[in-house]
């Protein structure tokens, strides 16, 4: 049974911090033209679903049309041109995030029912909070050491062993404590599936 929680369940003091590492292919960012739903999935069903706007950005993420929704004021605020190639994007923020060991389902910020089976995370951003997918998260983030530049020190598609010794000698106790948690339930990704940048 999926169980219903809300922010208040979840001690983000616990989370490690996260930044989105998958470059985001400007082919892939349309604007809406008229008010339109968007509908997600992943592999258990449905996810969540949101409506777009005139002005706001729909993302696709998959061939089958899933997305999501950024609306016009907040995109600039979260993504800006990638220095290294001008066909993408680069997500310039960090968001804690905790690692979910049960299926759970809540009220996302954009107002309907989100559902993350277990193996997933959930995010604390601010007021609200939001849930990534298990696969989406392996393959699109990256760990951030809590220091001020706030720098990548490792993939979460990379090896969980070679994570573990980076996040020990950085003394980075959560992300310890994430990597133990994922290799003691063997939350690992198929690599054929992974890659740097959205195509």
């Amino acid at each position: 049974m999926t169980r219903f929680v809300t922010k208040a369940d979840f001690d983000f003091s616990k989370g490690a911090e996260y930044r989105k590492a998958k470059l985001l292919s400007k082919s892939h960012i349309r604007m809406a033209e008229k008010e339109e739903k968007i509908i997600s999935f992943h592999s258990t069903g449905k996810e969540t679903q949101n409506t777009a706007m005139p002005g706001d950005y729909i993302i696709k993420t998959t061939e089958k049309g899933d997305g999501y929704i950024i609306t016009a004021d907040r995109f600039f605020e979260i993504y800006e041109d990638d220095a290294g190639d001008a066909r993408y994007y680069r997500n310039k923020i960090t968001r804690i995030a905790l690692l979910i060991l049960e299926d759970i389902r809540f009220i996302a910020p954009w107002g309907e029912e989100q559902n993350v089976a277990s193996g997933g995370v959930i995010v604390d951003a601010g007021n609200y909070i939001y849930g990534i997918e298990k696969n989406s998260f392996i393959t699109n983030y990256a760990r951030v050491d809590n220091n001020e530049a706030k720098e990548i020190f490792a993939l979460v598609k990379d090896d969980l062993e070679e994570q573990l010794e980076k996040a020990v000698a950085l003394k980075l106790e959560n992300h310890i404590l994430d990597i133990k948690t994922r290799l003691e339930n063997k939350l690992f990704h198929d690599a054929s599936s992974l890659h740097s940048k959205e195509s």
